[in-house]
């Protein structure tokens, strides 16, 4: 499924990519969580070395993910062909992910893109990991706000204020700890949590791509959590949130280890969020 994000101001385009997501996110199960493509601009028909190179750089970025190389095969990115028409572009798979998962996800999103004709920025992921293509420079790129989708997902939970005081906690820790680079794992971390007055607990994975500071990875993750949950997710058990430089997942039933999360949504809220920036500031890095 694919969404063409314009200007914020278009109200209803907005709200109809909102309704869109949910009722597809509805539609996917566990074991086939629905993969989304969020693209800017109309398609690039009139150049065709550029749909050329796009095609080509999908089909390397699918190729890196498959290497035994655990750093590069979670995170890696490239490049295909000359400026102007060049490409960039990058895949980021979940930390917990095995050889195979983040091979088996990219390869899907990468199809999913490969489907569709070329614009000037696009981005394709579900639950496990997300590509994305430009016709600009990305890497090393932190973009403030660039929240792609979010939705809650599980079932309700009857004492949504205690176990939000748990999650809280925990997230809050975690962001804390990207800034100071305390993590033990590069740009991904997960944590069990025992949610206060029950038996119950949250597992929560939070990662960024490695191109980011630990600064901005910090900021982006606080930037998730401000959705959670009066924005999208209370009071669901879990949340998947997901930004162009990081991703947020948590539940009351573990996930790691490449598991998808359960996806009955319970009527929880989700949608995309239009893009903050005007095409002419994607150049320009949060507080430049």
């Amino acid at each position: 499924m694919k969404y063409f994000l314009h200007r914020k101001t278009e109200a209803f385009p907005v709200i109809f990519i909102f309704m869109c997501l949910f009722s597809s996110k509805l539609a996917a199960s566990s074991k086939d969580f629905s993969i989304k493509t969020v693209c800017r601009g109309n398609p690039i028909t009139w150049n065709l070395t550029y749909q050329s190179n796009v095609a080509s750089l999908l089909s390397e970025l699918a190729s890196k993910s498959s290497t035994s190389n655990q750093p590069l095969r979670t995170y890696s990115n490239a490049t295909v062909g000359k400026v102007p028409d060049m490409a960039y572009g990058s895949h980021l798979c979940r930390g917990d992910l095995d050889a195979q998962l983040c091979h088996d996800c990219v390869v899907n999103v990468t199809q999913a893109l490969s489907k569709e004709q070329a614009t000037y920025e696009c981005f394709g992921f579900d639950d496990q990991c997300m590509v994305q293509y430009a016709d600009h420079p990305i890497y090393s790129l932190y973009r403030k706000g660039f929240v792609l989708s979010y939705g809650g997902i599980g079932g309700i939970i009857p004492n949504y204020e205690h176990y939000n005081k748990t999650l809280s906690m925990s997230i809050t820790e975690l962001v804390k700890e990207a800034a100071l680079g305390q993590w033990t794992r590069t740009n991904f971390a997960t944590r069990v949590a025992n949610v206060t007055g029950s038996n119950e607990k949250i597992y929560t994975l939070v990662q960024c791509s490695p191109d980011i500071s630990a600064m901005n990875c910090s900021s982006c993750l606080a930037d998730l959590y401000s959705y959670v949950p009066a924005r999208c997710c209370g009071p669901t058990s879990g949340a998947y949130v997901n930004h162009a430089n990081c991703m947020l997942m948590y539940n009351n039933q573990s996930f790691f280890g490449g598991g998808h999360a359960p996806d009955d949504h319970s009527g929880a809220h989700g949608g995309f969020v239009s893009f903050p920036f005007h095409p002419a500031q994607l150049g320009k890095t949060n507080g430049e």
